[in-house]
C-alpha cells in the first residue's frame, strides 16, 4: 500500500524544485517556497516544543493572513489537528468551539 502525498510533501518538493520562487503572498509581504518550508518547519518544531503531539487540536482565531496559512501547515506537519475559527464569530460561538474541541 502506497502512503498518501500529503500538503507538506508538495512543499518540500516545491521547495527543493522552486526554492526562490514566491509561494506565498500577503499584501506586500512574499515567501519564496524555500522561507516558506523553512518557517513551517521552525513554527512545527514549536509547536512540538510546547507539547503538542499527534492528534491534538490547535485553535487559532486568526484573520486571513500569512500566519494563518503557516499554522495551519506547521499543524499538518506536526500530525496535529487544525482547528479555525473566523474572526467573524461571536464570543458565544467561540466559547462554543473551545467546549467541543478542547484544544490543546
Amino acid at each position: 500500500m502506497t502512503r498518501a502525498v500529503t500538503v507538506i510533501d508538495k512543499i518540500r518538493e516545491r521547495e527543493s524544485e522552486f526554492g526562490d520562487l514566491t509561494a506565498l503572498v500577503d499584501g506586500d509581504w512574499r515567501c519564496s517556497f524555500r522561507d516558506l518550508y523553512e518557517r513551517v518547519d521552525r513554527l512545527s518544531q514549536a509547536f512540538l516544543g510546547r507539547g503538542v503531539r499527534k492528534g491534538d487540536i490547535v485553535l487559532a482565531w486568526l484573520p486571513n493572513c500569512h500566519e494563518a496559512v503557516e499554522s495551519e501547515l506547521a499543524c499538518l506537519q506536526s500530525g496535529a489537528i487544525w482547528v479555525t475559527l473566523n474572526t467573524q464569530m461571536t464570543w458565544t460561538e467561540v466559547r462554543r468551539v473551545i467546549a467541543d474541541t478542547k484544544p490543546k
